[in-house]
């Protein structure tokens, strides 16, 4: 069962760049097994892997990788950021989301120009398999394989009065969501938000 520790932490504002997470596994953890709570730099993590973690990876710093990472019954991936690159994860079993990009709250802060690429998420429990949303712009989620998500494949929105989703293409991804309710409206791609969205062979 997951208990109540937490791995690593990096603490909003501290200016922290340049920071490498790799070949680590997390078992069995509550908190961020990878947490930056700032939006700092380049904080990458790279082929780690997490199992029956609570929460997975969360990352809010600019020009950051997480490539090559395996996450099986955790949290996926949160992250916010100007030119992040999510790509080449495997997420199996999840819960409450496979990987989510934005993070704006408030102020309609824009981070563009990230990508979401080539992941495959097989299997969220109470969540949608990718969710960009507010201050994902001019953004790409690009290649991804999604299966057996209980709220939907793919979705995209803005909040009310964060009105920063926009410019993003969605373009090769392979949407196979189902529904584990009879009759629920689960849609696999639902793509919204604001001034113009490209949708290409999905």
């Amino acid at each position: 069962s997951q208990n109540q520790s937490a791995a690593f932490n990096i603490s909003n504002g501290s200016g922290v760049s340049n920071v490498l997470f790799f070949n680590i596994e997390c078992r069995y953890l509550w908190g961020f097994s990878f947490h930056d709570r700032g939006e700092n730099e380049r904080v990458h993590v790279i082929m780690c892997r997490t199992l029956d973690c609570a929460n997975g990876i969360n990352v809010n710093a600019n020009h950051s990788l997480q490539i090559g990472n395996v996450i099986t019954r955790s949290e996926g991936i949160e992250f916010s950021g100007k030119y992040c690159i999510v790509a080449l994860n495997q997420i199996k079993e999840g819960q409450n989301g496979g990987i989510a990009g934005g993070g704006n709250q408030s102020d309609n802060t824009v981070y563009p120009g990230s990508i979401i690429g080539f992941n495959t998420i097989d299997g969220i429990t109470d969540g949608v398999g990718i969710v960009v949303s507010d201050a994902f712009v001019h953004g790409a989620v690009i290649g991804n394989v999604v299966r057996k998500c209980d709220q939907g494949g793919l979705k995209s929105y803005a909040n009310a009065g964060n009105h920063v989703c926009y410019g993003n293409l969605f373009a090769g991804n392979i949407i196979a969501s189902n529904c584990e309710t009879p009759g629920a409206n689960i849609t696999g791609a639902d793509i919204d938000g604001t001034d113009g969205q490209f949708v290409i062979g999905n």
